[in-house]
């Protein structure tokens, strides 16, 4: 009985040996962009993306919009009520 529990313990210890051999790291790509990229403020609130891949980014100043390419701010107008 004590030689099957070893056994056991051998058999899960290869293959969480295995698995971490197999793995393979995440790799991620993180880019940094500024007030020189076009946001119009550096401080993000909020981040969305829509349907066709637009990213939505909310600021103190306004929304921006990055296309994946270039930033355009969009100008929000309110009325007082």
């Amino acid at each position: 009985m004590f030689r099957n529990i070893l056994k056991s313990i051998a058999f899960g210890f290869l293959l969480s040996c295995g698995y971490m051999l197999y793995s393979q790291p995440i790799q991620r790509r993180f880019i940094n962009f500024s007030l020189e990229d076009g946001l119009s403020q550096s401080t993000i609130l909020d981040i969305k993306q829509d349907a066709i891949g637009n990213t939505w980014l909310a600021t103190a100043d306004g929304v921006n919009k990055f296309d994946g390419n270039s930033f355009e701010p969009i100008a929000i107008l309110f009325q007082a009520i």
